[in-house]
């Protein structure tokens, strides 16, 4: 069938339309349907419909729909519907376009674009973009654009936006953006943002941001930030944040920070920030509304309690005459402290009812004393004398400091006068390494010349 008889039949069979029908090109293999439309092509079984539509087409198989469609093709299988879409590709197969010069500038195979401009300029393979300017300047395999201008200037692997101007400007692989803005200048892998204007500016690896402007300007990997403009400006690795604003600022790696403004703008590692506008040094923990554990090694408990002392070294404890070291600091704020089982060793609490029993076991001894006494009317000169000499001495005894840290020693010396006596007395303690055993013995002498000495343990619970 000559070209002419073509023409008429498809303008309705007559020969007298022939010369108005729009021209046909027909190879027996190739179709052309349009002004220019199949000229230059080389290949086999392509189809081209419009003006200028599938010219200059080298591979097979191909199907262009609509004005300069499918132009320029060097491949096979590609479709291209759309005035100017899908034309200048190469490199491989079944690439498809929809839209408004969609797919344009195509380097790769089966990437498909759907919408105005949509994945034009891309250099890969199995890409996805659908909306206006989605996909755009990509240079990847497996990268999927879902939105106005989403997903554009991408160079990577399996990244996905979803949202108008979600992931764009991305440099990296398996990076997600759902939202808008979401996920914009991103370098790094593995990043997530969900929210609007989340995980913005990020510079690093498997950061999470989950909120409006969360984890926005983080630098380091690990992050996680949940709540409305949470995790922003970080600066570090592995921190967590979750609440309005909470770690926003935050510098060093580790750290918690719930709440809102929890842990803002913190210098710490591994620190724990839990109440609104709590804050933590470093190895420190700070629970309740506006606690502030300031100083490293320390803990605040409860709302408006600050710990602000911290470790201290060589510092002057009651009743010990060595300086003493402390790692730190916890701070109630004024609060009770209830439920506490006895204590057994040196460093443990003792609660109330032990401090009974201690005045309960005084009251017994001074009654023994007084008894003891009253028996020893009778020779009241020289009984006096030696008791007096025996007070003096336990009154030394009895003021003899002992150990009250884990794994520590203690030699203590006290003197002591009674009603003209005196007497002296010299102690060795120790608590175990547990601070639940306590170990005490002492030896003491008068001036009438007696000696005397006395050993106890105690195990505190």
């Amino acid at each position: 069938m000559s070209v002419a008889v073509l023409a008429g039949a498809l303008a309705g069979g007559s020969a007298a339309h022939a010369q108005t029908a729009p021209p046909v090109q027909w190879d027996g293999s190739n179709l052309g349907y349009g002004p220019g439309a199949g000229q230059g092509v080389t290949g086999k079984g392509n189809h081209a419909i419009g003006k200028n539509a599938g010219a200059n087409v080298a591979g097979s198989n191909n199907i262009a729909l609509g004005n300069g469609a499918g132009k320029d093709v060097s491949t096979n299988w590609n479709l291209a519907i759309g005035e100017g879409a899908g034309s200048k590709v190469g490199g491989k197969n079944a690439n498809q376009a929809i839209g408004y010069y969609a797919g344009t500038n195509v380097q790769g195979g089966w990437n498909q674009s759907f919408g105005r401009s949509a994945g034009q300029n891309v250099t890969g393979d199995y890409n996805d973009a659908y909306g206006f300017w989605a996909g755009t300047d990509t240079v990847g395999n497996n990268n999927a654009a879902y939105g106005t201008n989403a997903g554009r200037n991408v160079a990577g692997n399996g990244n996905s936006a979803f949202g108008q101007e979600a992931g764009r400007d991305v440099v990296g692989d398996g990076n997600l953006a759902q939202g808008q803005n979401a996920g914009q200048h991103v370098e790094g892998d593995g990043n997530l943002a969900q929210g609007r204007n989340a995980g913005q500016n990020v510079t690093g690896s498997n950061n999470l941001a989950a909120g409006a402007y969360a984890g926005y300007g983080v630098k380091g990997d690990g992050n996680t930030a949940s709540g409305l403009a949470a995790g922003r400006d970080v600066v570090g690795n592995r921190n967590v944040a979750q609440g309005a604003a909470a770690g926003s600022g935050m510098r060093g790696s580790d750290n918690v920070s719930i709440g809102s403004n929890a842990g803002r703008g913190s210098v710490a590692d591994r620190s724990v920030s839990v109440g609104a506008e709590s804050a933590a040094a470093t190895q420190s923990v700070a629970v309740g509304a506006g606690a502030v554990a300031a100083a490293g090694n320390s803990v605040a408990l409860g709302a408006g309690s600050t710990a602000a002392r911290g470790a201290q070294e060589n510092y002057e404890a009651y009743g010990m005459a060595q300086p003493q070291n402390s790692s730190g600091e916890v701070n109630m704020g004024g609060r009770q402290v209830t439920g506490v089982a006895a204590g057994s060793e040196d460093t443990d609490a003792v609660n109330v009812a032990q401090l009974r029993a201690v005045g309960s076991a005084g009251e017994a001894r001074v009654g023994a004393v007084e008894r003891s006494l009253q028996n020893l009317r009778s020779d009241l000169d020289s009984q006096e004398r030696m008791l007096s000499a025996g007070v003096a001495a336990a009154m030394a005894t009895a003021s003899l400091p002992q150990a009250y840290l884990p794994g520590r020693n203690m030699l203590s010396m006290a003197g002591g006068t009674w009603n003209g006596e005196s007497g002296y007395a010299l102690g060795l303690s120790r608590v175990s390494g547990g601070g639940r055993w306590v170990y005490k013995v002492s030896a003491n002498g008068t001036s009438r010349g007696d000696f005397g000495g006395a050993a106890g343990v105690g195990y505190q619970w």
